[in-house]
């Protein structure tokens, strides 16, 4: 259950003869007609277009409809519960809403999977993530990191591994499995991408008070780094094949 561009709904009609069933995912009507008579859901909700309180909401609507179909797998597209993390020093909306549904589907005794995404690859194509380029035709990697690392993945990839959660089935039941196909330092982005492309970039370590999505995100990711470093290991277990940084970047238009 997503809200995937239309684009992305033809792909996959067109190439996995994938059956579409339409709805308004914030019905409830809806969403039991969806989940009727399934064996599994994926479910991936979108903050940015929900909100903190409709994102809740929705979820808790998703997750009491899985109940009552008697899904045997939910996997969820999770984030931390930030603010329950650490006890209140940090919150982060956009997390600590899918930590609050994370926690129904738990109190629901759903058979779940939580799948933690990390930072896509394909964020340097959008406007918060791309690389600026600065007069000199540096491509300029700016984010407050300081010393510590990033997980990121590719969105492809990572769908591959969420199929093999389910596949493996009672396996994954009632774990958090984090999604990533590498874990790099700023500068170490910097310096893949210049070697792999061939273009001239630097990494600019930013102040919390100029990054996107705010200074909780960015300092959570630093002090809490060890939170994600086993993740391209538990990615590697699901799908062997995932693609570095540097390989991913030998398929896009950096390298055309």
């Amino acid at each position: 259950m997503t809200c995937l561009k239309c684009s992305l709904l033809s792909e996959l009609v067109n190439q996995f003869g994938v059956k579409l069933i339409k709805g308004d995912i914030e019905s409830e009507q809806d969403v039991k007609r969806a989940l009727k008579d399934k064996y599994g859901a994926f479910v991936d909700l979108d903050y940015w277009t929900l909100g903190f309180e409709g994102e809740i909401e929705t979820g808790k609507k998703i997750a009491k409809a899985a109940k009552e179909a008697n899904i045997k797998h939910l996997v969820f597209s999770y984030l931390d519960h930030v603010e329950l993390i650490t006890d209140g020093k940090f919150k982060i909306r956009q997390y600590d809403s899918k930590g609050l549904i994370g926690k129904e589907i738990k109190s629901l005794g759903l058979p779940y999977t939580f799948a933690k995404y990390s930072f896509y690859y394909e964020n340097l194509y959008e406007a918060s993530g791309a690389p600026r380029i600065d007069d000199s035709g540096n491509y300029l990697f700016s984010y407050p990191l300081r010393d510590k690392r990033l997980a990121m993945c590719p969105a492809r990839d990572a769908g591959r591994a969420v199929a093999k959660i389910f596949k493996l089935g009672e396996e994954y039941i009632g774990k958090e499995v984090g999604l990533a196909g590498s874990f790099l330092t700023g500068e170490e982005i910097s310096q893949i991408f210049s070697k792999t492309t061939g273009l001239k970039s630097m990494y600019i370590d930013l102040p919390d008070t100029d990054a996107n999505m705010g200074k909780d995100l960015w300092q959570f990711k630093r002090e809490y780094e060890t939170r994600y470093e086993d993740w391209v290991n538990q990615t590697k277990l699901l799908h062997p094949g995932i693609l570095s940084f540097e390989d991913w970047l030998k398929t896009t238009k950096f390298c055309q």
